[in-house]
C-alpha cells in the first residue's frame, strides 16, 4: 500500500533503534570499528562505490545499533550488470534503483552468526521499511553446514556468504556486553523487485544515523514491590460507582517507563502517540501490565509479516491489543505465578468476558497466553512502579484468532473506584453481549428483522475511510456519525433504518483534516452515498463506496419516475458488472428494488459487506468489485476535475462527479451495465455529463479558445487507459488466482492514487486551457502512468 516516506522513515528508526537490544555474540571473526573498514577489507570497491553514490555511507549508523549488511564481491555486481543488461558506467547514473538494491541489503537487527546458524528465517529489510513493502530476506545455513546464504522474495538468485566481519565500537576493549553489527561479503546481489523497474522510490533519512549512538540506557532498579490488592472472584463491576477517587500520587506513566527499561523502546514509541497513549492507565492505580518486548514486537510483524507503519495502521485494533496487556490488580511475581485466567482491560471495555488471557506456571517459569492459536509469552522481568506491576514479556498478547476479529476501542479504563479483580473465574464470565465488531458479512448470515433499529456499514473508496463524517437522511429526520479507523460507522434509528427514501452520504466537503482514505491518505474527492433500502435481507454491513453511489442516483431517479407514473412497469434487476451472470428470475425478483451488484460467488459477502477485508483473504469477486470501485474513483475525480473547467460558472469537481454518476445510473435504469474501459462508452459518457452539468449550473462561461471536443477526446484515452489498467489487474488476480492478495490490492490502490494526485489537477489546467493537449498526452502516456505507478 502507498505510504508517505515519513512514517516509513520512522518505522526503519525504530527498527535500527530497538535492534540496539540485541547481545553481542563473541566470535572468532574479524573486528572493524567502523562499516566502510570492514566494507573495504573485502573485494567489494562496487558496493563501497554504491553506498556512496546511493548517499549511504555517510549514514551508517553506530556498531552499537546492531545491524547486518550485505556486502557483494566486486564479481557479483559484474554478473548483476550483465542480467540486467547494465554496463559498470551507468552506476552513478541508477539512482533510485541503486537506493533500493542498496537498502535492500542492509538488515536492521544485528543478524549474528549464531542467529543464521539456527533453523531457516526470516528478517525485515531497510528497503522494505522504508518501502512499506514485505521485502524480507530468508536465510539459512547451506547443508555444508560453513555457508550462510540468503535470498529474497522475488529473485531466484541465493546469495552465500564468502566472509563475514564483525563491527564493534571497541574491538580492543573485550567488552563481552557491547553491542555489535555485522557485514558478511556475499557472491551475489539480490533484487528487490522481479524487474528493477519495478522497484520504489525510497530515501534514506538522516534520522538514521543516530549520530553514533551509545549502549541502551540501563533498566532502572527494580522498586520495592507494592502489595497487591488481593484477586476476586468475579468479573470486574459492570456499573462501578460513579464517584472516582483521586489519583494516588505517582511521578511515573507507562510510556516513561518503557522508556527507562531496556528492550522496550517500539512500546515506549507506540505510547507516545496520542492515538495509544490513553489505552493504558495511570501506574499510580493497582494494574498489572504485560510489556512486549522489541523481539515480541518483532516475531509478531514477522508471523503477521507487517511492518511498523502497517502494526501502527492497526488503529483501533491495535487500541484494543494494547487494553488486552492491561490486568485489574496489581499481581505480584508469587501471586501470577498461582493464577489460571485474568479478565483484561479488553474484556472491561468492550463487555465482553471472552477476552481473558492464560496463565501457567512449570519449573518456576510464567507463561501467559493470548486467543490467537500458540501465542503463550514468557515474562521475563518484573518491575513495580508505584502501585503497579509491570511484566516484559517475548510475546505480543492477541485477543482473537486473526487480525481482522480484535474489535476496535478507543481510549483506555476509566481510574477504578475500588480495588479491581484480577483472577478471573475458571469459566469466562457471562456479560451481556455487545454487538460484534463490523467486518465483512458472513457465508451464511442470520436473517434480519423486518424492521432494523440499527444500521451499521463501512465507508469504502480505495481503502477505508477513515475519520470522516457520514449521515444518515430520511422522512424522520437526519443523524450524524464518524468513521473509525477502519471506516465503520453506525446509526441507532430508534426504529426501522430501512425506511424507503433514507440515504447515507459522506459528503466531500467540509470533513475535518483528518478523513482520509487509509490507502492512499487522500481526502474523498466526491460525495458518497448509499441507499439503506437497498440493504438485503441477512446482510449485516452496508458498504458505502462509489458503487454504491451509483445505485443511490439510480434509487433516487427511479423514485422520481415512480413520482410521475404511480404505476410502473416493473423493472428487472440490472447489472453493474459487464461480465457478471443474470439471476435467476426468483432472483430477479427478489432483488429488483434492490439494484444489487450482481456477481457471481460470494454476492451477499462482498456486494454489501467489505470487499477490501474479502479482498485481502483471496476472495476474487470482492477484488473485483475492488477494481470496479478503482474505476469509479479514477473517472469520477479526473471528470469531477475536467467538466467543472470546462463548464466554468459556479461548477465545482464535486459537482461534475455528481452529473457523471447521475449518467451511469440512467444506463443502469436503461439496463446497460458500465464499461469504463470502452473508448466510445466513455467518451459519450463524458459529453453527457457535460451537457447535464452544464444545464444545471447557473451561469455557465467555459474557458474562452478552449477545443472542448479535442479536451475531451484526450481525457477519454487517458481515463481508458488507466481503466484497463486496473482491469489488467483483475486479469492478473484470475491467472494467480490471487496468491499474493496484499499485492494485488497495492496496485489498484497505487492506480487510484495516481488518478487523484496527479491526472485530475492536470485535468484542471487541460480544461482552462493552460495544459495542452499534447503535453497531456506525453505527461499521461502508458511509460510515465508505469513510472508514476512505481513511485506512487
Amino acid at each position: 500500500m502507498p505510504r508517505f516516506v515519513r512514517s516509513h522513515h520512522v518505522a526503519a528508526m525504530l527498527m535500527l533503534m530497538a535492534a540496539a537490544q540485541m547481545p553481542r555474540v563473541a566470535g572468532q571473526w574479524e573486528c572493524y570499528e567502523n562499516f566502510m573498514d570492514a566494507i573495504s577489507a573485502g573485494n567489494t570497491w562496487i558496493t563501497q562505490q554504491g553506498l556512496n553514490i546511493a548517499g549511504y555511507s555517510n549514514k551508517l549508523p553506530s556498531p552499537d545499533i546492531g545491524v547486518a549488511i550485505l556486502a557483494p564481491t566486486n564479481g557479483a555486481w559484474l554478473r548483476f550488470f550483465w542480467n540486467n543488461g547494465l554496463f559498470l558506467r551507468q552506476l552513478s547514473g541508477l539512482g533510485d534503483k541503486l537506493t533500493a538494491v542498496v537498502t535492500f541489503h542492509v538488515v536492521p537487527t544485528a543478524l549474528t552468526p549464531e542467529m543464521l546458524q539456527g533453523p531457516e528465517g526470516t528478517s525485515p529489510t531497510l528497503y522494505g521499511l522504508l518501502s512499506g513493502l514485505p521485502a524480507n530476506l530468508k536465510h539459512w545455513l547451506k547443508d555444508d553446514g560453513v555457508q550462510f546464504l540468503f535470498q529474497g522474495p522475488w529473485d531466484p538468485k541465493v546469495a552465500g556468504a564468502v566472509d563475514v566481519k564483525q563491527v564493534c565500537p571497541s574491538c580492543s576493549s573485550g567488552d563481552p556486553s557491547q553491542t555489535c553489527s555485522w557485514v558478511y561479503i556475499v557472491d551475489e546481489v539480490l533484487k528487490p523487485a522481479y524487474d528493477l523497474s519495478d522497484v520504489l522510490t525510497v530515501q534514506i533519512p538522516d534520522s538514521l544515523n543516530l549520530g553514533g549512538g551509545g549502549p541502551a540506557p540501563a533498566s532502572p532498579a527494580p522498586a520495592s514491590p507494592v502489595p497487591a490488592s488481593p484477586p476476586a472472584a468475579g468479573p470486574v463491576p459492570s456499573n462501578p460507582a460513579p464517584s472516582t477517587p483521586a489519583s494516588p500520587a505517582c511521578d511515573k506513566t507507562f510510556a516513561q517507563v518503557a522508556e527507562q527499561t531496556g528492550g522496550l523502546t517500539i512500546l515506549k514509541t507506540m505510547l507516545s502517540q496520542p492515538q495509544y497513549a490513553a489505552a493504558l492507565p495511570s501506574p499510580a492505580y493497582d494494574y498489572t501490565v504485560f510489556a512486549p518486548s522489541d523481539n515480541a514486537f518483532f516475531a509478531f510483524l514477522s508471523a503477521f509479516n507487517l511492518s511498523i507503519t502497517d502494526a501502527l495502521a492497526l488503529g483501533d485494533r491495535l487500541n484494543s491489543v494494547l487494553l488486552y496487556h492491561v490486568v485489574p490488580g496489581a499481581l505480584t511475581p508469587d501471586q501470577l505465578a498461582k493464577q489460571t485466567q485474568l479478565t483484561t482491560g479488553l474484556a472491561i471495555k468492550t463487555n465482553n468476558g471472552d477476552f481473558t488471557l492464560g496463565v501457567a506456571n512449570a519449573d518456576g517459569a510464567t507463561t501467559v497466553s493470548g486467543k490467537y492459536p500458540g501465542n503463550t509469552a514468557k515474562v521475563q522481568s518484573n518491575v513495580g512502579v508505584c502501585a503497579s506491576q509491570v511484566y516484559v514479556i517475548d510475546q505480543l498478547l492477541i485477543p482473537a484468532a486473526s487480525l481482522d476479529a480484535i474489535p476496535t476501542t478507543n481510549g483506555g479504563l476509566p481510574p477504578p473506584t475500588t480495588p479491581a479483580p484480577a483472577a478471573a473465574p475458571s469459566a469466562p464470565p457471562t456479560v451481556a453481549a455487545t454487538p460484534p465488531a463490523a467486518g465483512p458479512a458472513p457465508s451464511n448470515p442470520a436473517p434480519s428483522p423486518a424492521a432494523s433499529a440499527e444500521f451499521a456499514g463501512v465507508a469504502l473508496a480505495t481503502g477505508y475511510l477513515a475519520n470522516c463524517s457520514v449521515t444518515l437522511s430520511g422522512s424522520s429526520g437526519s443523524q450524524a456519525a464518524t468513521t473509525d479507523g477502519t471506516g465503520r460507522f453506525s446509526f441507532a434509528c430508534g426504529g426501522d433504518c430501512t425506511e424507503l427514501g433514507a440515504t447515507v452520504t459522506l459528503p466531500a466537503a467540509g470533513q475535518a483534516a483528518g478523513c482520509a482514505d487509509s490507502l492512499t491518505q487522500l481526502p474523498p474527492p466526491f460525495d458518497l452515498q448509499a441507499p439503506v433500502a437497498a440493504l438485503p435481507a441477512g446482510a449485516s454491513l452496508a458498504a458505502l463506496s462509489p458503487l454504491t453511489t451509483i445505485i443511490a442516483a439510480a434509487a433516487a431517479q427511479q423514485a422520481q419516475q415512480a413520482a410521475a407514473a404511480p404505476s410502473p412497469a416493473a423493472v428487472a434487476n440490472r447489472r453493474l458488472l459487464a461480465d457478471a451472470p443474470a439471476p435467476a428470475p426468483d432472483q430477479q425478483q427478489q432483488q429488483q428494488p434492490l439494484f444489487g451488484i450482481t456477481e457471481g460467488g460470494s454476492a451477499a459477502g462482498t456486494s454489501y459487506g467489505d470487499p477490501l477485508a474479502a479482498a485481502l483473504t483471496g476472495d476474487q469477486d470482492a477484488y473485483n468489485l475492488l477494481s470496479k470501485n478503482q474505476e469509479l474513483m479514477c473517472t469520477g475525480s479526473i471528470t469531477g476535475a475536467l467538466l467543472s473547467g470546462l463548464v466554468g460558472g459556479g461548477a465545482t469537481p464535486v459537482a461534475g462527479a455528481a452529473a457523471l454518476f447521475d449518467e451511469l445510473a440512467r444506463d443502469l435504469l436503461a439496463g446497460s451495465p458500465f464499461n469504463l474501459s470502452s473508448q466510445e462508452s466513455v467518451q459519450s459518457l463524458l459529453d453527457r455529463s457535460y451537457t447535464s452539468l452544464a444545464g444545471a449550473t447557473e451561469g455557465a462561461t467555459p474557458p474562452a479558445g478552449v477545443d472542448r471536443a479535442a479536451v475531451e477526446q484526450a481525457a477519454t484515452q487517458t481515463l481508458v487507459l488507466l481503466n484497463s489498467l486496473l482491469q489488467q489487474a483483475v486479469d492478473t488476480a484470475k491467472e494467480n488466482q490471487l496468491a499474493e492478495a496484499d499485492k494485488m490490492v497495492t496496485v489498484l490502490a497505487r492506480l487510484a492514487k495516481i488518478c487523484q494526485v496527479n491526472v485530475a489537477p492536470a485535468a484542471t489546467q487541460l480544461a482552462a486551457g493552460s495544459l495542452s493537449v499534447d503535453a497531456w498526452q506525453q505527461q499521461f502516456s502508458l511509460d510515465a502512468i508505469r513510472n508514476l505507478a512505481v513511485s506512487a
